[in-house]
């Protein structure tokens, strides 16, 4: 207990013995006597209520307030833990993706090979080549992007097997941009792409392993 509310206290029940002694009591009537029983008895209680219960009250209200802002924590400390074994758990399932797309990107010394490949599948489709451009390529982090730029003329048919063919590698190709213009045939046009002459122009992007890859693999 606060020596403060202590010795407050002991104040109090000074005063109270000095104002009523025994004599006095003795002399009082029967009546007053019970009014002074009753009085002393609430009056005990008021005493043990404002040292005793009003303080321990006070405590227990601080202790509730803090007991309610440490759950609050706990709370925010437990959704954060949450959230970032998810953030784990997402990064370790890119990273398994990235793995899986790297199987598919070759190494530097097969792209002359790749870049025949997509040749002999144009040629093969029936369609005439009027550019093959391999543009500077773009080093990333883990990877290398070599765009190419492409001018094919041939049928609607001859374009679709084309791009159907493309898309079938096991490789890591991308269509980021083409445009398609129809040439009529015998001077006669029509709305149908499949009675014209397609003239398509393309942007390809062909990822391949990034050389620090290359020479990673080697050294292990």
């Amino acid at each position: 207990m606060c020596p403060t509310i202590h010795s407050k206290r002991k104040k109090a029940m000074k005063s109270l013995r000095e104002i009523i002694t025994l004599d006095k009591i003795i002399g009082w009537p029967l009546r007053t006597k019970v009014i002074a029983l009753v009085v002393i008895f609430f009056g005990l209680l008021l005493l043990a209520y404002f040292f005793n219960v009003q303080p321990t009250l006070s405590n227990l209200a601080k202790l509730q307030k803090q007991e309610s802002g440490l759950r609050d924590q706990c709370s925010i400390n437990r959704k954060r833990l949450l959230r970032a074994k998810a953030y784990k758990q997402h990064a370790a399932n890119l990273n398994k993706r990235f793995e899986l797309l790297a199987l598919k990107l070759p190494k530097e010394v097969q792209m002359s090979v790749l870049l025949k490949s997509i040749s002999g599948i144009g040629k093969g489709s029936g369609l005439q080549f009027k550019l093959f451009d391999p543009l500077k390529a773009e080093t990333k982090a883990k990877y290398v992007i070599l765009p190419i730029n492409i001018a094919v003329l041939g049928s609607y048919h001859q374009v679709a097997n084309f791009i159907n063919r493309i898309s079938r590698l096991d490789r890591l190709i991308t269509f980021e941009s083409f445009a398609i213009k129809t040439i009529p045939i015998g001077g006669k046009s029509t709305e149908s792409l499949e009675e014209n002459q397609l003239n398509m122009s393309l942007l390809l992007f062909v990822y391949y392993q990034h050389a620090q890859v290359k020479k990673k693999e080697g050294g292990m």
